[in-house]
């Protein structure tokens, strides 16, 4: 019964597992396919304090190139005391938004109408073909604030504006307007060790886990959105496999998904098509939950041997190597300042929920995230490469590490009883190192004079640290003392109200100084961290102000 119980419970948490993966790369791929397929739709939005849109280049130069006809239909509930209070001034500024598209369309070629889809009226019946959902009202009666762009016999549908992506709007009609305005719809490779167009869950299903036959969430995503009538033409949907020789010519994207056994002949294939100009959206793993699945369980004595599983570690060492990218897959990343609560006395350091402070915010990949689960991630170091820009989506926190990915799975306690966290790091300048340069008998120096010397190389600038200045320390064994004069810079200054008070203000006042003579204030700061301790009671009249 207690073994009947955990599988059980580890299928529901496989299930959870497996939803939370689907969700997490449907909106990831989906968002960075479209970024990189539709190069003319903004990659930022521009909005000012008051909340004013200002369309970007991206924008403006998708308007200029229309030549057809599109008709963009606000749908939109007139009535205020039904329509959601907070919503009657975020339809003011859609609105708004929707004017500057059809003021910067080529040629008028974009025509707004405004609908208000009251109740029983057909304007309602318009607003429910079109599958644009339904706002609770105030008096009882549905609402709706909603789009749809249409162009010839193409249609997009946004079936609710939600203020939550306000800054994300742009983004989001720019792609509607390129979904039907685009003659051919963009061809997708995808590569991948796991089913994700369907089949067996795992070839190995463990006793009550059963068969999952549907596609992957994204993969039915990308179905809908680039490949939803297949022709005789063929699909734009194409699984290029393991050991593809050449990238078709007529490829716009490859996407890779835990690419694990991947050939060296297919990495050099997709190391020509970059250099081409392709593009290739990578998710690697250090340890992938999924694949784990998939290993065969222990035989019985005496049973035939089983076939291996999915790996569950996948790299491209070749490809990334040669564009200066290196990838730890032999251990995960533990992060306490995201660790995962799996119940209320224990957590999994090796399962992030990523909150806004890891992630970032002014990319339009990442902008509407908040809280971002990932299960035993991987991570990459980056080597300085000419040609080669590095945009950082998702880090880790200092309170962080490298574990194995075994402990990380089967004993998550461990991690966190044994923790160190990696922290910050420093430079180390190492004396005997410093000796053996040209430093000849520093090793017989006071510990007090050796000090100053560190803080001297660690500072060594040729203006406020002289290579004179830690000669003259050197300098010091022969006659026991010197009259040099060196510019020590401790680490950290501390100050008491008392004495630390005149200080700031006399900052304060040069600072001053300076912004009268046009100057930046900012250069007069010091070099030192200082930290000022008040034990008395302090009124403050200013604080936070740029001056």
């Amino acid at each position: 019964m207690s073994s009947e119980n955990e599988n059980l419970a580890k299928s529901k948490s496989l299930v959870w597992l497996y939803s939370g993966i689907g969700v997490v790369l449907s909106f990831v791929i989906l968002v960075v396919l479209n970024l990189i397929i539709s190069t003319s739709i903004p990659m930022k939005l521009d909005l000012t304090e008051d909340k004013v849109h200002t369309l970007s280049k991206g924008t403006k130069d998708l308007l200029s190139e229309l030549d057809t006809p599109v008709v963009m239909s606000f749908f939109v509930s007139k009535d205020k005391d039904n329509m959601p209070p907070e919503l009657i001034p975020f339809t003011k500024r859609v609105e708004s938004l929707l004017k500057q598209y059809e003021r910067g369309a080529n040629k008028k070629s974009i025509e707004i109408e405004r609908i208000d889809p009251s109740p029983d009226s057909e304007a309602e019946d318009r607003a429910k073909l079109n599958n644009l959902q339904e706002i609770p009202g105030r008096m009882n009666e549905p609402a709706y604030l909603g789009l749809t762009v249409t162009c010839l016999d193409r249609k997009s549908t946004i079936p609710f504006i939600h203020p939550q992506r306000e800054q994300m709007l742009e983004y989001d009609i720019s792609r509607a307007i390129v979904e039907v305005t685009r003659e051919n719809s963009p061809k997708v490779g995808i590569i991948s060790a796991l089913p994700v167009q369907g089949g067996p869950a795992a070839p190995f299903p463990q006793p009550g886990q059963g068969q999952q036959n549907r596609p992957w969430q994204f993969y039915t995503q990308l179905k809908r959105d680039y490949d939803p009538d297949p022709t005789e033409f063929g699909s734009n949907l194409i699984d290029l496999g393991m050991d593809v020789e050449e990238i078709p010519e007529d490829m716009d994207v490859v996407l890779l998904i835990h690419p694990a056994g991947i050939s060296d002949q297919a990495q050099f294939a997709l190391d020509q098509f970059l250099l081409s100009g392709g593009q290739v959206i990578a998710f690697l793993d250090s340890f992938s939950a999924v694949a784990a699945q998939s290993q065969p369980q222990r035989p019985q004595f005496g049973g035939a041997p089983q076939a291996p599983g999915i790996p569950t570690s996948s790299n491209m060492s070749k490809l990334l190597s040669a564009w200066g990218i290196s990838f730890e897959s032999n251990q995960v990343l533990a992060d306490r300042a995201y660790e995962t609560a799996q119940s209320q006395t224990s957590s999994n350091p090796a399962i992030l929920t990523i909150t806004s402070e890891g992630v970032d915010e002014d990319s339009t990949l990442t902008t509407s995230i908040r809280d971002l689960l990932m299960y035993f991630a991987g991570t990459f170091y980056i080597n300085d490469k000419d040609g080669v820009e590095v945009e950082t989506l998702v880090k880790s926190s200092t309170k962080s590490q490298l574990v194995d990915s075994q402990a990380a799975q089967f004993n998550p306690d461990q991690i966190v009883q044994t923790f160190s966290s990696s922290g910050k790091e420093y430079k180390i300048f190492n004396l005997k190192i410093a000796e053996k340069n040209g430093l000849d008998g520093i090793s017989k120096l006071p510990k007090s004079l050796k000090v100053l010397l560190e803080n001297l190389l660690r500072y060594e600038d040729g203006l406020s640290v002289t290579k004179d200045q830690i000669e003259k320390i050197k300098d010091w064994l022969k006659k026991k003392k010197s009259t040099t004069e060196i510019a020590y810079r401790p680490a950290r200054v501390l100050l008491q109200d008392y004495t630390g008070i005149p200080a700031v203000a006399d900052l304060a006042a040069m600072r001053e100084a300076v912004k009268k003579k046009n100057k930046d204030p900012n250069t007069i700061i010091p070099l030192s961290s200082v930290d000022l301790v008040i034990d008395h009671s302090v009124q403050v009249d200013k604080f936070a102000k740029s001056d």
